[in-house]
């Protein structure tokens, strides 16, 4: 008769993969500014591997060189977009794409900069 094998072990090890594989899948970032444009789909203006995307949250936390963010063509479906309280002022251009939030707890999040006048500009 053969032994059957461990249950415990092989739950482990799926459990493992699975979280694994959750975290790689999500790549919300900070907007750093550093690519060579201000497109939103240049992975270089980035703190993750690529750009923000479905149901995901994009951070502008700090004031930086590049702060005309421009959506270059590319549709743009984001749980969240954060505006730390350490954020400049940034404008955002459609350039022929979009931005849009959704899901169920999609939100737009300004948080107040007590230091100065900060203004967040959409041009559509």
């Amino acid at each position: 008769m053969k032994k059957a094998p461990p249950l415990i072990p092989l739950l482990l090890a799926g459990l493992a993969l699975a979280c694994t594989l959750s975290t790689a899948q999500a790549t919300s970032g900070a907007w750093t500014g550093n690519g060579a444009n201000g497109f939103w789909n240049n992975n270089n203006n980035w703190t993750a591997a690529t750009f923000p995307t479905a149901g995901e949250t994009a951070t502008f936390n700090a004031t930086v060189s590049n702060s005309t963010v421009s959506m270059n063509g590319t549709a743009i479906n984001l749980g969240t977009i954060a505006f730390n309280t350490s954020a400049g002022s940034y404008t955002f251009n459609a350039g022929g794409g979009s931005l849009t939030l959704s899901g169920a707890a999609s939100a737009l999040t300004v948080n107040a900069n007590t230091t100065g006048n900060v203004t967040q500009t959409f041009n559509v």
